[in-house]
């Protein structure tokens, strides 16, 4: 499609005779912001690495801003990579340094800018994530679980990407700090018009972030729709995933 920003075609992944994905397709167009779900070991993660190019598949292509990845030079493959940004699920902050150096790590590593103007770039990022500038010198032992997110996700806008990809990005917060982060990828959809591709398995995120929700099983995409849509699909595995308590009462709320 013209205005995919990302499309997967066939894609088959495996480990030994264990099949994950068969020729597996995906689309993500310009400006949506969509969401992987699926049961455990359905190949959310593997494909999130297909799509980092941290795994190559066996069969099919990778398409990322209108060009196949595999015919990328490793020149070409780094400027790809500066256009899209990454929000690991654990945060993934490096330990030893401190939030404001954390976040200039990708500016540093992918621009030639001068350091004022790299620390100042950093500062802007941390204010437009809602952190005052007294967390810049706090090291990441230093600060709360949503406060780790929050500077992760600053880190992730740092090269001012096209593309963010999400993974669990509310895991191990508790609700209100979850809640905050999921209006906070809100407000910069809406502010940054970004894309985005999100994987969770928090029903809430599910139910407010996404515009889209692709649900995987079988090594597939088995139905894509809005979150309350795909819920009525008649799939035993989706209907599966909707069974509990606590997912009818959010889609009956």
């Amino acid at each position: 499609m013209s205005d995919s920003i990302v499309q997967l075609n066939d894609i088959t992944n495996a480990y030994g005779n264990q099949v994950v994905h068969d020729k597996l397709n995906f689309c993500l167009r310009k400006g949506e912001v969509s969401a992987i779900i699926g049961p455990s070991g359905c190949g959310k993660t593997t494909l999130l690495n297909t799509l980092l190019m941290l795994n190559k598949p066996m069969s099919g292509d990778v398409v990322l801003f209108g060009k196949n990845v595999d015919t990328l030079s490793k020149s070409e493959l780094l400027v790809m990579r500066s256009r899209f940004g990454v929000l690991f699920q654990s945060g993934a902050l490096f330990s030893s340094m401190t939030a404001l150096d954390n976040i200039t790590y990708p500016l540093t590593t992918f621009t030639d800018l001068d350091k004022d103007v790299i620390i100042h770039l950093a500062r802007v990022k941390l204010a437009l994530v809602g952190l005052s500038q007294d967390a810049a010198m706090l090291y990441p032992s230093e600060l709360s679980g949503g406060m780790v997110k929050r500077v992760a996700m600053a880190r992730a806008l740092a090269l001012d990407p096209e593309l963010v990809f999400l993974d669990e990005p509310t895991a191990g917060l508790d609700p209100d700090s979850a809640s905050a982060l999921d209006n906070l990828i809100i407000e910069l959809r809406s502010y940054l018009h970004l894309s985005g591709i999100l994987i969770t398995h928090d029903l809430e995120t599910l139910l407010t972030v996404p515009d889209r929700v692709y649900f995987m099983g079988e090594g597939k995409i088995i139905a894509d729709a809005p979150f309350t849509e795909l819920a009525k699909i008649e799939h035993p595995l989706i209907q599966q995933y909707f069974s509990s308590d606590r997912a009818k009462r959010l889609l009956n709320a």
